[in-house]
């Protein structure tokens, strides 16, 4: 016989929060800490009896020896934001150096993520900080991505392991995610990303990579279109490759032209159109009107970099309209790097 509710324990909420095995800290709206569990603490080399009841920058500082950290600043921010949004706030890996009981710094990496904590009358009472420690993981990517420099490994390799690694820290804060139809749509794209880098791994080729690439890469987003431009050898021009179907087509762009492509190959910058069927957009009307005759309704084109060169640009296409939010570019950035390996 199943058991009732009645047969089960209480579940004590306290203690679950301590032996967690991710970390969290607990802040009021002012940011004094309340409460680490043991994962935070061990993590940040703290103890309760030091950091409880103390302001979170007066525990965790700006390491002095590093006068271009911007950790505490964002994490700052982003606080901030969860408190006076009422919504949670996933941020972008961090480089927060903390400090250790001995007064050296330690460098560390972390995915932080910052949940507001609601009363019975929706009023903020206290923050929930998550941060995984990605340190390990940021260091080897970056030795492996040398490696890869000097021909002993693949970049293809690396890069799949970075974004399997980002969908498995996704998958850890998932239950803190609100479920709205925006973010499943993100949890399908995060999918469709790993299937991505995955089957890139089997191609062998230029064009069996660009081909895969276009091919998940409208999958994974839903989208109808997908091209990739890159400047010409002698830097004067711009080649468009696109796919139609089975067949991979490139020609020529002219430098000048005001579609999103070559906006964000020549100038570098990010180019996203919602809906070429609204109000022209004052920033790009000429793209506007020439879009609206391609039958693709909405347009995000990223430049595609590598070590701080400007190679081209990544471009997706959907039928219907589509808003761009923070979630959203994050995943097509993702997508872009995707390309910046394979063409780079």
């Amino acid at each position: 016989m199943p058991e009732t509710s009645q047969d089960l324990p209480v579940p004590d909420f306290a203690k679950v929060f301590d032996e967690a095995p991710a970390p969290f800290l607990l802040l009021t709206p002012d940011l004094v800490i309340v409460h680490a569990n043991r994962a935070r603490l061990e993590a940040t080399a703290t103890t309760l009896e030091d950091t409880v009841g103390r302001h979170l920058f007066d525990v965790f500082p700006r390491n002095p020896a590093d006068p271009a950290a911007d950790g505490v600043a964002n994490l700052g921010a982003s606080l901030a934001e969860a408190r006076d949004t009422r919504r949670p706030v996933t941020m972008r890996i961090q480089k927060y150096d903390i400090p250790m009981p001995d007064g050296s710094w330690t460098e560390r990496f972390w995915s932080p993520r910052n949940v507001p904590i609601l009363d019975d009358d929706g009023e903020v009472v206290l923050l929930l900080h998550r941060s995984d420690d990605i340190t390990e993981y940021i260091r080897d990517r970056d030795e492996a991505r040398q490696a890869a420099e000097r021909g002993q490994v693949r970049v293809e390799q690396v890069e799949s392991d970075l974004f399997a690694r980002t969908r498995e820290l996704e998958q850890y804060n998932a239950a803190l995610r609100l479920s709205s139809e925006r973010e499943r749509r993100t949890a399908r794209s995060l999918a469709g990303l790993a299937t991505t880098v995955s089957t890139l791994a089997t191609a062998e080729t230029t064009v069996g990579l660009l081909h895969l690439l276009f091919e998940q890469g409208r999958s994974a987003l839903g989208a109808s279109a997908a091209s990739v431009v890159l400047h010409t050898p002698d830097g004067q021009g711009l080649t468009l490759t696109e796919d139609r179907g089975s067949r991979l087509l490139t020609g020529d762009l002219s430098p000048g032209s005001p579609l999103p492509m070559a906006v964000a190959a020549v100038h570098g910058e990010r180019v996203l159109i919602e809906d070429t069927e609204e109000a022209a957009d004052p920033r790009h009307p000429q793209a506007v009107r020439l879009l609206q005759g391609l039958g693709t309704r909405s347009w995000a084109a990223l430049p595609l970099r590598a070590g701080g060169r400007l190679l081209g640009s990544w471009t997706i296409g959907w039928a219907g309209p589509r808003e761009f939010d923070d979630d959203d570019v994050r995943l097509l950035e993702a997508h872009a790097a995707l390309g910046r390996v394979v063409v780079g």
